[in-house]
């Protein structure tokens, strides 16, 4: 998990995507610190993704630049 400014990112390196083992998946939410809620904005995968890939498997978030 990480938190930077309003947006959390958590990732899921042994989500199984169709039939693909452990293929992996970033989740990106926007955080409402005024009524303390968060929506999902966006679900990230590997484009050229496999199964054992544990996709999201380190992640980092510093302002708006996220690294995976």
């Amino acid at each position: 998990v990480g938190i930077s400014g309003t947006f959390l990112v958590a990732s899921a390196p042994d989500k199984t995507l169709n039939t693909e083992e452990k293929r992996g998946q970033v989740y990106v939410f926007e955080i409402n610190k005024i009524t303390a809620s968060s929506r999902e904005i966006q679900r990230l995968v590997a484009t050229d993704g496999k199964s054992f890939d544990y996709f999201g498997y380190s992640i980092g978030i510093f302002s708006d630049i996220l690294v995976i």
